[in-house]
């Protein structure tokens, strides 16, 4: 079939050309292989080649079988599935795909999510009743079929999907730009792709073209995500495509930390893993040993830098004269402990990768999101493992690089674009964003190119001054009481009671975004007091607590009484006493009393219990943490998730009690491959964006892609607010896309606090 098509693509005349006279034929398909597409199997497997021996015995000659005996008869011997199959095979339903450069074609006659659903009871009900079988997946020439085409979903979607996560196009295909990236079949494919062109969706089709399409084996692919929460959503999404877990094992994808780690673990190699609390605690006595003054959060940064940064970005930065002697004494101590950080994941997992050939055989096919944050040790791990392999396909979007101070190279993209044999292409169209938003990420970009729009004209995107911080935290609530519809009576008279477009939102519709965590605070009083349920995302400072971080230790210590450091920093934090305390006995009794809850209890029900016993009741930390928790249904899965999860990943309710229809709140960092109706973001003006604090250097430029990465978050509405001097990525904004307002306030007296008036439109 393969050299079949290749002469087809080559011939002078219309692809299904038939001449004159030409005489009729049947294109049938062996019967192991039509009994295997029908059950699930392989057509060289044993369960198949019996039932093929039984159908031979049963039912004659495989010609007779294919072409002419009744399907009924096919049915009472081989099952509803089968005679499906073949049903199928004599109506012409056969979906062939061409093979080349050594791999075999296919043929199809089901989609993995018919096998996973039909039962033979189904089948066998629809056939003697004389009904159709279920509906043909729709084909649009490239081999690819969405699970709602399958279905025979007739809506079509206008941007995202309802997970807000960077879906689009879910139920219409892949254009023409998208689609030339899944099949490409170039040794190194780079794939630039902006904010709202459908990246996710196209990664995943990516993976899906190459198990169903050209057969790749689950076992030779690797995905690397940049979040825990990016690589379950795509779990997600391949397993309803290929229709359950069943279909994806040994399929790998993960984080570059959780890949390192299970390949170190996977050679034989014990340790334990150690979160960045545990990582900051002996960078401080490391510099206490030392005699450094500098913070620990701060040479734990440098140490890191120090260690990953590798000869391509030496000279980058300035190192202080004590670095050498605090990295070396940094992993002395980390060795005796027995301990790995996240930068040990890396660095040993790239000299066994460089080492151990077999090491490599499930990275025949690379797939790596988000390429261009990513730093350069990173890029060697990459260059590691698909130096043997087959085809390495990257995506992401250069005026994205926004993690530069955590050691990422923004030039990675343009130099793995420049190396040899790479195909570059791009994703042209915006399924996301309204032309009015576009335009603002465009001046925020200084002019820069953009994606095309797609979604027509929308409302004018809002620039709101205020004059003070307590004003403009106002300000965010009566905005969301607005697009939500208006809350209270006051509401409606003070002009807030309906959004622009005149379609209520719901709260989960709406993100606020902000450069610090810290600015959240005052964001949350004023929520709380709307009535506003909150969701706040993101590694906050809280998770640095003492109380926080050894009341997380002691949980992990009792989950796994192999991991020492927990056990550790819990008896120091908790308790300030070392393991060779009498002291400890404290510790035991406690451990004694959570053993046996720890496993079954919920983390919200434990840490209850927890807070009662060590006397944490009043600690604002703690209760927090006790907010986190009712994201969890495991202690386990809430500890991994707090000492190992980024961004993203990591999410508290603003207060006891969750309720999916709410706000959410976040970094413009955290924001990072999201999406939102409605966005609002907070606090732009100078000092905060770009964000200028003493005794650390701003890189301007990675500041104005952050700002474009909050700007293209929004989908439908997009709300600016500042009190004070503007940002200077704001100025000179002009045009009918944008809407100029100001905020006149008045003090009614100390007990009322600020009171807003309506809008005064200035532009």
């Amino acid at each position: 079939m393969g050299v079949y098509h290749r002469i087809e693509q080559l011939a002078d005349r219309k692809e299904g050309f038939v001449p004159v006279g030409a005489r009729h034929f049947e294109s049938l398909v062996p019967l192991p292989e039509v009994i295997g597409a029908s059950i699930g199997h392989s057509a060289a497997g044993v369960k198949v080649g019996r039932l093929y021996q039984d159908m031979l015995k049963g039912l004659g000659a495989e010609f007779s079988i294919l072409r002419e005996i009744p399907e009924e008869d096919i049915q009472k011997k081989a099952g509803s599935l089968v005679a499906e199959g073949i049903r199928r095979l004599r109506r012409g339903n056969v979906r062939r795909f061409p093979g080349f450069d050594g791999e075999y074609g296919v043929i199809k006659l089901f989609e993995p999510w018919e096998l996973e659903t039909m039962d033979g009871q189904m089948t066998m009900f629809a056939m003697a009743n004389g009904l159709d079988a279920p509906k043909a997946a729709k084909d649009d020439g490239s081999g690819y079929v969405t699970a709602a085409d399958a279905a025979g979903d007739p809506k079509e979607s206008t941007g995202a999907g309802a997970s807000g996560h960077g879906d689009t196009l879910e139920d219409s295909g892949l254009n023409e730009e998208q689609l030339q990236a899944v099949q490409s079949n170039a040794p190194r494919i780079a794939v630039v792709a902006g904010p709202g062109t459908g990246k996710t969706k196209t990664l995943v089709s990516r993976i899906l073209y190459l198990l169903q399409n050209r057969r790749v084996r689950p076992s030779e692919i690797t995905a690397v995500t940049f979040t825990n929460k990016a690589a379950q959503e795509m779990r997600e999404r391949l397993k309803q495509q290929l229709g359950g877990k069943k279909n994806m094992r040994n399929l790998r994808i993960g984080t570059f930390h959780s890949i390192c780690q299970g390949l170190l673990k996977a050679s034989g190699e014990t340790f334990v893993l150690v979160d960045e609390g545990t990582a900051v605690d002996i960078a401080g006595e490391t510099a206490a040993c030392l005699g450094i003054k500098e913070k620990p959060q701060k040479v734990r940064e440098m140490i890191s830098r120090k260690r990953t940064s590798l000869e391509e970005a030496k000279g980058l930065w300035e190192e202080p004269s004590w670095l050498n002697q605090a990295a070396r004494l940094y992993e002395e101590k980390l060795a005796a402990l027995h301990g790995m950080d996240f930068d040990d994941l890396l660095l040993r997992a790239l000299v066994l990768s460089r080492s151990q050939e077999q090491v490599l055989k499930g990275f025949a096919y690379l797939l790596v999101d988000e390429f261009q944050d990513i730093s350069p040790l990173q890029y060697r791990l990459i260059q590691a493992w698909s130096g043997k392999g087959r085809e390495v396909f990257i995506i992401g979007d250069p005026d994205q690089a926004i993690y530069g101070f955590r050691g990422a190279d923004s030039k990675s993209f343009h130099r793995f674009q420049k190396e040899k044999d790479t195909q570059v292409l791009h994703l042209k169209k915006n399924y996301r964003s309204t032309p009015q938003i576009l335009d603002l990420g465009r001046h925020v970009l200084n002019g820069e190119q953009m994606p095309e729009p797609v979604l027509p004209d929308g409302i004018p995107v809002s620039l709101v001054r205020t004059s003070g911080e307590m004003g403009e935290a106002i300000l965010v609530a009566k905005e969301i009481n607005r697009l939500v519809g208006g809350m209270d009576m006051l509401d409606m008279e003070a002009g807030f009671a309906s959004p622009d477009n005149g379609m209520p939102r719901s709260f989960k519709d709406i993100a606020v975004l902000y450069r610090t965590h810290r600015q959240a605070e005052l964001l949350e009083k004023c929520l709380k007091k709307e009535g506003i349920p909150y969701v706040v995302a993101g590694r906050e400072d809280f998770l640095m607590d003492p109380q926080v971080q050894g009341s997380m230790a002691f949980f992990r210590s009792i989950l796994d009484e192999q991991d020492h450091l927990a056990r550790r920093q819990c008896l120091k934090l908790l308790w300030k006493v070392d393991e060779d305390c009498i002291s400890r006995r404290v510790y035991e009794a406690m451990a004694d009393k959570y053993v046996k809850m720890v496993k079954r209890a919920r983390p919200g029900e434990l840490l209850s219990r927890w807070r009662e016993d060590m006397g944490f009741l009043e600690d604002a930390e703690m209760e927090k943490l006790c907010q986190a928790a009712v994201f969890y249904k495991t202690m386990g899965e809430m500890a991994d998730d707090l000492a190992f999860g980024q961004e993203s990943d990591l999410r508290r309710c603003g207060g006891k009690a969750y309720t999916a229809d709410s706000v959410t709140l976040m970094t413009f960092h955290g924001s990072k491959g999201l999406e939102f109706p409605a966005v609002i973001l907070y606090g732009v003006r100078k000092g905060l964006v770009p964000l200028e604090f003493k005794g650390r250097e701003t890189d301007w430029e990675e500041e104005r892609r952050l700002l474009y990465v909050a700007v293209t978050r929004a989908k439908e509405e997009l709300i600016v607010t500042r009190s004070g001097e503007g940002s200077m990525f704001m100025e000179g904004l002009r045009g009918k896309s944008f809407a100029q307002e100001r905020i006149r306030q008045k003090q009614t007296g100390p007990e009322n606090g600020m009171q807003l008036s309506l809008f005064d439109l200035i532009v």
